[in-house]
């Protein structure tokens, strides 16, 4: 089943005519990184100490969505969508403001993210399971003063971190295979998979600053 799940993603996101710059048809995001990680895995529970309190566990998110004690196990399933090769170089001529096809591919191709949340959520359900994405639910919640700045109730890359797609930077963002160009996103589901083991042990393991 994780395959499946996998290949879901990877067709979603090379096929969907919505991954695609309107003038040039070019795309916003190359194929996809996917990774599984357990709703109990324990560093979810360390966020709520590390981003705050006010940071959910997927089993916290999840029941806020279906009610007390709908989650026993399930799963969390990650991906990072890169941004081309193309619009990443287009970026680097820019001296004082993002290329045009970088500032379409946040705006668009976060709402094409959306998308890929909603498909995902969707083949779930018909296929039984509940599943919820955080971002597109009203339990998302952003706070803007915190004792680690803005944050929120829910963070993809430190998901992403959990289920073995990267790892942090000296800004915090988050450094993967394919570098740190990238959207992220996750759902929670009530299907249980098996986690991806992490090919790291630290948060820094991926920085060069931490590591030269």
């Amino acid at each position: 089943m994780k395959e499946i799940v996998a290949g879901k993603i990877r067709e979603f996101v090379l096929m969907s005519n919505e991954n695609r710059h309107k003038e040039s048809n070019k795309m916003f995001f190359s194929e996809p990184l996917v990774g599984f990680s357990d709703v109990n895995d324990l560093l979810f529970e360390e966020y709520k100490n590390i981003i705050g309190d006010f940071h959910l566990t997927p089993r916290e998110f999840f029941e806020a969505e279906f009610g007390k004690s709908s989650l026993k196990k399930g799963t969390v399933i990650s991906w990072i969508l890169p941004i081309t090769e193309d619009t990443v170089a287009s970026n680097k001529k820019q001296k004082f403001l993002p290329s045009k096809e970088w500032g379409h591919t946040r705006y668009f191709g976060e709402a094409f993210n959306d998308k890929l949340r909603e498909y995902l959520v969707l083949f779930l359900e018909k296929n039984g399971y509940r599943a919820v994405a955080p971002l597109l639910s009203e339990n998302f919640k952003v706070f803007k003063e915190s004792s680690v700045g803005i944050a929120s109730s829910w963070s993809e890359r430190h998901a992403a971190y959990v289920a073995g797609l990267g790892t942090f930077s000296l800004n915090d963002a988050l450094i993967t295979v394919r570098g740190m160009t990238h959207r992220c996103g996750s759902i929670i589901t009530d299907l249980s998979l098996s986690a991806d083991k992490r090919p790291y042990n630290n948060p820094y393991a991926y920085c060069l600053y931490y590591n030269s």
